[in-house]
Order: C-alpha cells, then sequence, then structure tokens
C-alpha cells in the first residue's frame, strides 16, 4: 500500500463492468465513491474479488456471459452452483475430561480423509462423493456455546447447573461433505427484490440432492461409530434435513456459478479469461465441483446442533419454502451485498 502507483479509495461501491464494443474485453468499472458520485475508472486489469456470489452477481450485472437457464440446461453464469453437505454428526459429554473451548482458534480441528471423495468403497454404497470427519474447538463463547445434555429445561436453575456443569467437557465430531451440481440449483438474478441502487439482487435457488444428503446420513453414522469408541456418558447424534435454508449459519463454501473450462457453451473461466483479456474472476466461482477437503475447519463442526440437547442448532437446516425449477425442488434466497467496500482493496461481501 506504500507504493506510490497504488491508490486505495475507501466507502465505494462498483455497480458494474463496462466492456468494448465488441462485449469480448473489458475497459472500465463505474463505481459510487463516498460523496455519492458516480464515476468511472479506466484499467487495463480488472479483478473480480466480492467473493464467489458477488463476482456472479457482477458478471450478472454486467452482462458478462450466457446467463444459465436451467430448463434448456444452456448459458453458463450461475451454472452449477454448490455449497457444502453438512448435518448429522455427534455430540459427546463427558464427566471426567476438560477440553477448555476458550483456548481454539477458528480452524483447530483435526480431520481424517478416510470418507473423503473416492478414498473408499462406494461399491455397495448408494451415493458418490464422501466427507472430511473431524472434530475442531474452534471457539467457547460462553453466550453461543452452552451445551446441555438432552432433556435439559430451557431456563431456569437447572439450565444454569447444567449449563455450569457440562461448559468445557463437551465435544462434537462431525463431517464436511461433498456437493454435487444438478439442474435445478443455480444462480441468478432475482426478478423482484433490488439493492439501494436498484439494481436486482443475487437469487439463490438450492437444495442438497437426494444422492448428498445419502451420503451425509451415512457419514453420520461413521461419526456415530467413532463416538462410542470413546466411551462419553452422554451421546447424541444429530440428523441430516433435505431442506436447505439460508437464515441460520450452515458454511461459507459456496462453490459453482462461474465454472471453467475450454466450452464456451457450456462452461467459463479459461474461455472468458482469453476473450476479456483483461478479466479474471477471484474465489471459489471457477470451479465446477466442491472440494471436500478445506484449509480450515467448518465453525460448527463441534456442536451438532441437536434437537433438545440445548446445543448450537444451526448446522440442522430447517425447512422454506418450496418452488419447482424443472421438475427439480429447490429453496431460494435473495442476497443483497449491498453495503460500500473499497475500490483496489480485497472486496468481500
Amino acid at each position: 500500500m506504500r507504493n506510490p502507483n497504488f491508490e486505495l479509495r475507501t466507502e465505494s461501491e462498483v455497480l458494474k463492468i463496462n466492456l468494448h464494443p465488441d462485449g469480448k474485453t473489458a475497459k472500465s468499472v463505474t463505481y459510487i465513491d463516498d460523496a455519492g458520485t458516480e464515476c468511472e475508472q479506466p484499467a487495463d486489469i480488472i479483478l473480480l474479488c466480492g467473493y464467489g456470489l458477488m463476482n456472479v452477481r457482477m458478471m450478472f450485472l454486467s452482462g458478462i456471459g450466457a446467463p444459465y437457464d436451467p430448463k434448456t440446461g444452456k448459458g453458463v453464469v450461475g451454472r452449477n452452483y454448490c455449497y457444502q453437505t453438512g448435518g448429522g454428526g455427534a455430540q459427546l459429554i463427558f464427566d471426567d475430561k476438560k477440553f477448555n473451548p476458550f483456548v481454539g482458534a477458528g480452524a483447530l480441528s483435526t480431520s481424517a480423509h478416510d470418507f473423503n471423495a473416492d478414498a473408499f468403497d462406494h461399491s455397495n454404497l448408494d451415493f458418490v462423493g464422501g466427507a472430511t470427519i473431524g472434530s475442531g474447538e474452534s471457539n467457547g463463547r460462553p453466550i453461543t456455546n452452552r451445551p446441555t445434555p438432552p432433556g435439559t429445561p430451557r431456563w431456569g436453575s437447572k439450565w444454569k447447573e447444567a449449563t455450569a456443569k457440562t461448559y468445557g467437557r463437551v465435544m462434537g465430531i462431525g463431517g464436511s461433505g461433498s456437493s454435487y451440481p444438478i439442474r435445478g440449483n443455480y444462480l441468478d438474478l432475482d426478478p423482484t427484490y433490488t439493492d439501494r441502487h436498484g439494481r436486482p439482487l443475487l437469487r439463490i435457488t438450492f437444495d442438497f440432492p437426494d444422492n448428498d444428503i445419502r451420503m451425509q446420513q451415512w457419514v453420520s453414522k461413521q461419526c456415530e461409530k467413532i463416538a462410542r469408541t470413546l466411551n462419553p456418558k452422554i451421546l447424541t447424534v444429530g440428523s441430516v434435513r433435505k431442506d436447505w435454508n439460508s437464515v441460520p449459519y450452515g458454511t461459507t463454501h459456496n462453490t459453482g456459478g462461474a465454472v471453467m473450462g475450454g466450452r464456451s457453451d457450456h462452461q467459463r473461466g479459461e474461455q472468458i479469461s482469453a476473450e476479456l483479456g483483461c478479466f479474471q474472476c477471484v474465489c471459489g466461482r471457477r470451479f465446477g465441483l466442491p472440494a471436500e477437503r478445506r484449509p480450515e475447519s467448518h465453525r460448527h463442526r463441534g456442536r451438532a446442533g441437536l434437537l433438545g440437547s440445548g446445543g448450537d442448532p444451526r448446522p440442522l437446516y430447517e425447512g422454506a419454502g418450496t418452488v419447482d425449477v424443472d421438475g427439480a425442488t429447490g429453496r431460494r434466497a435473495a442476497a443483497g451485498f449491498g453495503s460500500k467496500k473499497g475500490i483496489g482493496s480485497r472486496v468481500t461481501p
């Protein structure tokens, strides 16, 4: 940032990328500065670094690439949106162990890849894919992390007693699973909702494919087997639900929407980089399939979110309204990302 040829313009928000008349090369960005003035910034190189979801929305708003149509299967941008399959897992409560979760860290975990991807025999299984299985201590915040045994009252002296006794004596074992693209899971622009500038919000149409649910249910059973070898005083196993919900935190491992490849009719990335020359899409959008192996732990792996346990329910996916997309049932949510960002900095929604 000390380089004389670098300028960081804070409190600014890019509205769109402007293309040359041929529609194949980018020439500038239009943005609003901190005074509310609309400006145009020419550039030889334009990087999309607004996280995967905002990157795809910016491509839509800028007319870059053909939007994906789930009815015909044609189009590129918004296609192959994937998430990460979670839920299930086991919560273990001990009398003779203390884990000191308050000295944890966001990515403090140990994971095994024995059941990841195709690392194990699928011949007698009814799914493809797999998951890492691990356990971690991401935090010990006493307000958000108050696991209690099943049957504990939600409030009162008995709840306080159980909270004090159980805190620090709980661990979880869970799986972070693969997510495969299907025709009915995709990104597009919302026809109704807009941001403060009148631009359509990004709409996510998604539900967990049946294959991924079967995979995660099987992985959850493996988590239970591992947990039983540790002889906890109380063992509770979570459930895996199909209905995706955008409200509770699940994971931030979003992938797809701007997939790579050499065929311009089905893929973007290598082809779009060649066409636009000075256009790059950063942060997860260029992968058709998300990898199960992650450099960080699932933030809530240590808390299975068990019904009746008083634990964190966020990894359990509650039901939401459905829409029919070409015969496939999906969940829809509108994502705004309307806050101000810095021009020239790493942009995150």
